[in-house]
C-alpha cells in the first residue's frame, strides 16, 4: 500500500470505496482496505452521520453522494452562523443551535482552529460536575463572509482503480470477457504506475 494511502484517514478510503462501487458491504471494505470490522464500523458510522453513506439493510449502505454534500453544506452554514452570533459558546451549544452532534462540531473545531478561525476562550461549569470548554471566533474567522469550506472531496484515483480491479477479477468478468480484461490489464498498470509515484 502507498505511503499516500496510509496517511489517509480510514473515514476518507471507505468514503472512495463507496463513491467507486455505489453500495459497499461492510465484508468488502474490510478486505478491500485491509482493515478490521471495528475500524469499518466506526468509519461507517461516521459516514452515516455525515449523510454520505445511507443504510439499505443489514451490513449494507449506499453511497448518497451530491445530495450528502448538499445537506452537509447547509449544517455546515448552521454551525458557521451560530458560531459567529455567539461571543463565546460550547461545543454542544452549537450541536444544539444548528441542529447536529457535539462529535461534529469537535471535529469542525479541530479544522477551524488549524486554520486560524476559532480559539479556546476560558471554560464554563455545567450542571452534571465538571465543566467545558468555551471557544470563539477569532478576528480572522470574524472577516470572513462565508462558512469555511474545505476542499471538495473527490475519491482517490488509486483506491478507485483497485476497487474496479477487485469487482472486475472476483465477479470472474475478468476472465470470461476480453474487454474487461484488458480493463483489468489497464487498472493494473495505472495501480503500479500510482504506487511508483509515491
Amino acid at each position: 500500500m502507498s505511503s499516500g494511502m496510509r496517511k489517509r484517514s480510514i473515514v476518507s478510503r471507505v468514503l472512495d470505496v463507496a463513491a467507486a462501487k455505489g453500495v459497499i458491504r461492510r465484508k468488502d471494505v474490510c478486505a478491500a482496505l485491509g482493515i478490521g470490522g471495528d475500524q469499518a464500523d466506526s468509519a461507517i458510522r461516521a459516514l452515516m452521520e455525515r449523510r454520505a453513506l445511507v443504510r439499505v439493510e443489514r451490513g449494507t449502505y449506499r453511497f448518497a453522494g451530491m445530495e450528502a454534500t448538499a445537506r452537509e453544506a447547509e449544517t455546515e452554514e448552521k454551525i458557521w452562523r451560530a458560531m459567529k452570533i455567539n461571543p463565546t459558546w460550547s461545543a454542544s451549544d452549537i450541536a444544539m443551535q444548528a441542529g447536529t452532534t457535539t462529535n461534529y462540531i469537535y471535529k469542525k473545531l479541530r479544522i477551524f482552529r488549524a486554520d486560524g478561525l476559532v480559539r479556546p476562550a476560558g471554560v464554563r461549569p455545567i450542571a452534571t460536575g465538571g465543566a467545558e470548554k468555551l471557544w470563539r471566533v477569532t478576528m480572522k474567522g470574524r472577516q470572513r463572509t462565508g462558512r469555511p469550506v474545505e476542499n471538495e472531496y473527490s475519491p482517490d484515483p488509486l483506491v478507485v482503480a483497485a476497487v474496479t480491479l477487485n469487482r472486475l477479477i472476483c465477479t470472474g468478468m475478468a476472465q470470461r470477457y476480453g474487454e474487461q480484461a484488458e480493463e483489468a490489464v489497464r487498472l493494473c498498470g495505472e495501480i503500479v504506475a500510482g504506487l511508483r509515484e509515491e
